[in-house]
């Protein structure tokens, strides 16, 4: 049950004004946070007067809140806080609202089905008069040009779990290494909650210290085929979780397979510019079929196609172009946690031998799905382990990879339209001291299971810069990690000389095959 609103009416303060139950205005410029107009910590936005920059707070369940602003989430055509967290800002001069939620939690409860759109209710409690959401309801986003509101009923409830908010949502949020063993497990249950967050997991019966993951999809198997190797090579389709699209994977079963059996299952995802078939079938791809080579080794591997490449619809650059920027990090990642699932569930997979692989940007992919779903036990990471002063900049990789809630860097773009500020985003370097996490955060996320990171000298990430300040920035603080937190042997750095842009196949088999 909700707690009992304080009975305050128009009390002014530093800006604010309080009124009946548990509301206050915020006057701009009032409280600021990521650079916008805000109501203060433990409150969420319900009304925004346009003109003004009024808003409307309303109280929230406990005191602890985590933050961080968004971009580019889209619900109901609307720009929407991820789901399971509430507005508490916005700045329409720059497309950009911050998004709260209750750490305790690792997310915020609200009533089933009480999310809708609002157009013109209004709160008259005091002048002027604003659009208010209507009934207790708090913004979950809006469409500030349109003067449309998203609303929705928080739902209160007694929080069993005590993870507390940083100090300063604001702030870096680094690994803890001065910190002991207890510090580095509540960090990592924090930031993994948080990140999810922002790459809009539904957190619908998490909680955060036992995360519920989607559930495996249905799959039907479209062809087979049965190699000289004793591998049989599936083609398989099942839907997107993301948009319900049909996407399609290459199932690998390794010779003598019986669904009684206790196999090693890999998620192996390709690069830019490949496709399944790079990583199952061509000896030639920058891949060298290394899906295939596995299962040979006796892994089941699943190969998909990358979201806007091979048989997906859509070609990548005009899916990228037709999307906000930090919108295909959160597809990735959600498609990336459904393929785990069908691995769990597929007969055979041993469950607590689950891992991730890939090249280029397919090893972004399994960097990132490896540091937020624990069921993967170990990860290889190729010709992409680099610090995010490069891999979270667009201007030196590709914007399908920019996640811009962890730089701040992205705070200071003003624009008058979302479409104007992605452009300008696509010209951004974020400098290093902007990052609210870096690389070697994510592995002290993956930290303590084994990770590797391979090389070719001959590859330009490699060798040039700055690239190559990146790669050694990340590869020597993720040393600092894994000899703080876990045994140092369990990351290994590995180069192969005269190798370019691609896949070491033994150094893969040698580690994923345990």
């Amino acid at each position: 049950m909700p707690r009992p609103a304080p009975a305050l009416r128009f009390l002014w303060l530093a800006g604010l004004t309080c009124l009946a139950h548990g509301q206050i205005r915020d006057s701009f410029p009032g409280v600021e946070l990521f650079h916008m107009h805000a109501c203060p910590t433990g409150y969420a936005m319900a009304g925004w007067h346009q003109e003004t920059n009024i808003l409307l707070c309303r109280k929230m369940d406990g005191e602890a809140q985590d933050c961080f602003v968004d971009y580019s989430t889209q619900r109901q055509n609307l720009h929407a806080c991820p789901a399971g967290t509430y507005m508490r800002g916005n700045h329409s001069g720059k497309n950009a609202i911050t998004c709260c939620f209750n750490p305790n939690r690792g997310f915020e409860l609200f009533e089933p089905g009480s999310e809708t759109i609002d157009l013109d209710s209004q709160d008259r409690s005091a002048d002027p008069p604003l659009h208010a959401c209507p009934g207790g309801k708090v913004m979950t986003g809006l469409q500030a040009d349109g003067n449309r509101f998203l609303c929705a009923s928080p739902k209160f409830s007694t929080i069993a779990n005590s993870l507390a908010a940083p100090e300063d949502v604001q702030a870096p949020r680094h690994a803890p290494l001065d910190g002991d063993a207890k510090q580095w497990k509540l960090w990592q249950a924090t930031t993994r909650n948080w990140l999810l967050r922002i790459l809009n997991v539904n957190p619908a019966g998490s909680s955060p210290t036992s995360p519920q993951y989607p559930a495996a999809p249905r799959f039907s198997v479209e062809s087979a085929e049965h190699l000289p190797s004793g591998v049989t090579r599936e083609l398989i389709g099942y839907p997107s979780p993301v948009d319900g699209v049909k996407e399609k994977a290459y199932l690998l079963l390794p010779k003598e397979y019986s669904p009684a059996g206790s196999y090693i299952g890999i998620l192996l995802t390709h690069g830019h510019g490949d496709t399944k078939a790079a990583a199952a079938v061509d000896e030639n791809s920058d891949n060298h079929a290394v899906a295939l080579h596995l299962a040979e080794h006796g892994a089941i591997v699943l190969a998909p196609d990358t979201r806007s490449f091979g048989e997906y619809i859509g070609e990548h650059d005009s899916y990228k172009a037709s999307v906000g920027i930090g919108t295909m990090p959160q597809q990735y990642l959600l498609d990336n946690l459904v393929r785990v699932s069908l691995l769990e569930k597929f007969p055979g997979v041993d469950k607590r031998r689950i891992e991730s692989a890939g090249l280029s940007l397919g090893g972004y992919q399994a960097m990132w799905l490896s540091a937020l779903d624990t069921r993967i036990s170990r990860t290889l990471i190729a010709g992409i382990f680099l610090a995010f002063d490069c891999l979270d900049s667009p201007a030196r990789h590709c914007y399908c990879q920019t996640v811009p809630a962890i730089s701040r860097d992205f705070e200071a773009i003003s624009a008058s339209s979302a479409v104007e500020r992605d452009s300008l985003f696509r010209t951004l370097t974020v400098r290093k001291e902007s990052l609210l996490i870096d690389a070697a955060d994510l592995a002290a996320l993956i930290a303590p299971r084994p990770l590797r990171a391979i090389w070719g000298q001959e590859d330009n990430f490699f060798k040039a810069e700055p690239n190559r300040t990146c790669m050694e920035s990340a590869d020597r603080d993720t040393r600092s990690v894994y000899g703080k937190f876990a045994n140092p042997a369990d990351y290994q750095h590995m180069e192969t000389p005269n190798m370019k842009h691609e896949v070491d196949v033994a150094k893969a088999i040698d580690f994923l095959i345990r």
